[in-house]
């Protein structure tokens, strides 16, 4: 508690109440938000007591690990399609959040550049990640990989004709000879498929081979 003394028949006003405490943001990862309480001007007649009231905040940090500047990855609280920010590693992302209140689905850049994204740190693969409740300040890492880059060629079409690739349920297409998938993460039985092209009145072009699955540890 705080206190002040004033004379008898004197008019206080109480205004501009402190927003956050502390006011800079506390290494524990916990503050408090003003949440109202007994604002504007009282004559003093008698010994008073106010009441301000406060909610406790813990912090949320959204950080990386695998992904050096100058790349960086958006942030996406509640399934936004506008970016709460960025983070790359050593520079996270910190929000605070109302003690047991949810953070909402938390979304990140799957492919930044030559990196990929490869898990979080709690062993969830999922992109967003699930909602997390703030019963304590908590920290989320998005780990990334070095991304490889694969390429599809083909032989056999006319010039400029459009032809279409598939790899990992991503669709590319290209009026040249080659189609190229980047950022694609070390990994082991990558699905792809090639188009049939058809060309004009009963002229088609079947692919050989048109599917099958492909093992990622290098450029393919």
């Amino acid at each position: 508690p705080w206190g002040i003394a004033a004379d008898a028949g004197s008019t206080l006003t109480i205004h501009d109440v402190q927003a956050y405490w502390p006011a800079e943001w506390p290494a524990s990862g916990v503050r408090y938000r003003y949440d109202g309480g007994q604002t504007g001007s009282r004559t003093v007649d008698s010994s008073q007591t106010l009441q301000f009231n406060y909610i406790t905040q813990y912090l949320f940090t959204a950080q990386t690990s695998g992904l050096p500047a100058p790349s960086q990855t958006n942030i996406y609280f509640g399934g936004s399609s506008t970016s709460d920010g960025t983070a790359y590693d050593g520079y996270p992302l910190a929000k605070f959040f109302d003690k047991n209140t949810y953070t909402g689905t938390i979304g990140i850049d799957p492919v930044v550049g030559s990196y990929c994204f490869a898990g979080w740190s709690d062993g969830t693969t999922a992109n967003p990640h699930a909602s997390v409740l703030m019963s304590e300040a908590k920290t989320l890492t998005a780990n990334y990989v070095y991304g490889y880059t694969v390429t599809f060629s083909e032989n056999g079409l006319p010039a400029s004709t459009e032809w279409s690739a598939s790899f990992n349920g991503v669709t590319h297409s290209s009026t040249t000879d080659t189609i190229t998938f980047t950022g694609v993460a070390p990994g082991t039985d990558y699905s792809y498929s090639i188009s049939t092209v058809g060309v004009s009145g009963n002229e088609r072009y079947a692919p050989s081979p048109d599917s099958g699955t492909l093992d990622v540890s290098g450029d393919t």
